[in-house]
């Protein structure tokens, strides 16, 4: 499994898999949500990837897991200067595919390695079909898990008496934080709440924007498991968050989450409760959210908080490994025949 830095899902699941792990050492870039780089940034991967195989152990046979378009050219040499005969699989967890945030040549070279590969893996739904409409190659996807486990948040109690909000993230608008500001002002100013906004420049980023409010609270870069415990609701109201780790984490913690359906883990929210996927409009959302929390009974909170544990246990690493080696072995069978 080929890697740009250590993404702890993919070392996780590579782990699981019985793979060996290659990181490749370069710039710590998305290509998604940086379009303006992209000039400088593609050269660059090229670079290291190409440095990176110098000295690497040339195989025969071999299949690479590739997390991104980025680490891919690391397989492609192998392939082309080493005379390696390889396969390449791409994983991709994050917004490869959001073509609507991102440049022209962002395009262009996405479609361009798609091609180079005998399949695509994607981290949730939502990104899985994203792709389908963009390539041609088999595409599939598995629900992204939380590696840090379910015993890890599982022993922690929500506060439904606290009514308090969570989100945890980082500051850029394709993640939705402006959206979601603005609908938990609203919430916060009817309900008379905290809301817990994990993530650095959080702080002076809604404050720029004007959507900072006196019931927020920024807590900064800081372990999620510290604020889950204080709070009853997590929400997220995203332009595009590709698979959203932060939500199985929360229901790990049986705390309650609101998402859109732009929040790639939405399909293990609706298995909760299908109310519980909001709209994608602010005031929309709010006002609902508002009417949720002040008529839903505490036994009502109690059993929706009950199924979210049970729902994120079945995200537990194994689970997500056995997915993906399934997927892994159709993909190798269906380039042979």
């Amino acid at each position: 499994m080929v890697l740009r830095k250590g993404h702890a899902t993919y070392r996780g699941i590579c782990k699981e898999l019985g793979a060996e792990l290659i990181c490749i050492r370069g710039p710590d870039t998305n290509f998604s949500l940086r379009p303006y780089f992209y000039r400088f940034q593609i050269p660059i991967a090229i670079v290291y990837s190409f440095f990176n195989i110098l000295f690497y152990r040339k195989k025969n046979g071999v299949l690479y897991l590739c997390a991104g378009p980025q680490t891919i050219w690391f397989a492609l040499f192998m392939r082309w200067f080493r005379r390696e005969r390889n396969k390449i699989i791409m994983l991709v967890a994050d917004a490869t595919f959001d073509f609507e945030h991102s440049s022209w040549l962002a395009k262009k070279y996405v479609l361009w390695i798609s091609k180079r590969v005998i399949g695509i893996i994607a981290a949730s739904p939502l990104i899985a079909d994203m792709a389908k409409k963009q390539v041609n190659c088999p595409v599939d996807y598995y629900v992204d898990t939380n590696v840090r486990g379910y015993r890890y948040f599982a022993s922690l109690t929500p506060d439904f008496e606290s009514k308090n909000f969570i989100h945890v993230g980082k500051f850029q608008m394709v993640k939705g934080i402006d959206i979601t500001a603005k609908a938990m002002g609203r919430v916060c100013s009817a309900i008379d709440n905290k809301f817990y906004i994990l993530g650095l420049d959080m702080e002076s980023g809604l404050k720029k924007m004007g959507l900072s409010n006196s019931h927020f609270v920024y807590p900064g870069y800081t372990d999620p498991i510290n604020f889950l415990g204080k709070s009853a609701f997590y929400i997220q109201i995203a332009r595009l968050e590709a698979s959203g780790t932060s939500v199985v984490e929360a229901m790990a913690a049986g705390v309650i989450p609101f998402v859109n359906d732009r929040v790639g883990h939405y399909v293990l929210v609706r298995k909760v409760s299908p109310s519980l996927v909001v709209d994608s409009n602010p005031d929309k959302a709010a006002k609902f959210i508002i009417d949720f929390v002040r008529s839903t009974p505490l036994s009502r909170l109690k059993a929706l908080s009950a199924k979210c544990r049970a729902v994120a246990r079945t995200r537990e690493l194994p689970v997500v490994a056995g997915e993906v080696r399934a997927i892994i072995k159709k993909m190798v069978k269906n380039s042979i025949s």
